[in-house]
């Protein structure tokens, strides 16, 4: 729950050399054999040198894994990674070699497993997880990379499940309300830096968690 797994993205980045992240839907190739990718034009690397113009990077079985461009040494504009099978992992996109613009992650399947915006290398706005049956599962602000400001979780139904706000990252602060799946609120619970303590709860409902 929540966006603990965001910041492992942020960790590859950093380990990687500025690798990964999205670019908008309307660029987003129908799979790794886009032609304008292929082996056969001369214009592309295999990401050895990151010399500038396109590059691709290819597994053992000869499906593309990556691709993206390079200019002035650094990336930018769009990049793509792919699972294994050759279907779309994340879409990225870059500036001078920091994150900015859309992002997006898919599950195996297809689906959209999350989605956000970077401004100046930095997380930023309204990021959305999914189920991997493709419903919304949770929104969050985002400031500087950190989690400030209201969040909601939903339930498979499109309900509201939890709500509330962060501050200063994955930490509660305020009320916070909890719902069940008809949408009626069965709990609140009064947070401080993440520590959060009952204080109303419906009848019938003394064993319901956050």
């Amino acid at each position: 729950m929540k966006f603990g797994y965001i910041f492992l993205v942020i960790l590859v980045f950093l380990s990687c050399n500025n690798h990964e992240k999205k670019v908008e839907e309307s660029l987003i190739p129908e799979s790794s054999n886009d032609t304008s990718f292929t082996e056969t034009d001369t214009s592309l690397t295999r990401n050895i040198s990151h010399a500038d113009g396109p590059y691709f990077e290819k597994n053992e079985k000869g499906i593309v894994l990556e691709k993206g461009t390079y200019k002035n040494g650094k990336q930018s504009g769009k990049r793509y990674l792919f699972f294994e099978d050759g279907k779309i992992k994340t879409e990225e996109n870059y500036s001078e070699g920091n994150f900015e613009g859309p992002f997006k992650e898919y599950f195996k399947n297809g689906n959209l497993y999350q989605e956000g915006i970077y401004k100046n290398n930095s997380m930023t706005g309204v990021w959305k997880t999914y189920y991997e049956t493709g419903e919304l599962k949770e929104e969050v602000s985002f400031v500087d990379n950190n989690e400030n400001g209201p969040f909601k979780e939903y339930h498979k139904n499109g309900k509201t499940k939890y709500e509330g706000t962060y501050k200063d990252g994955d930490h509660e602060e305020g009320e916070m309300k909890v719902y069940n799946e008809d949408g009626e609120i069965i709990k609140k619970l009064d947070c401080k830096k993440g520590i959060c303590n009952t204080v109303w709860i419906k009848k019938g409902y003394e064993d319901v968690k956050r």
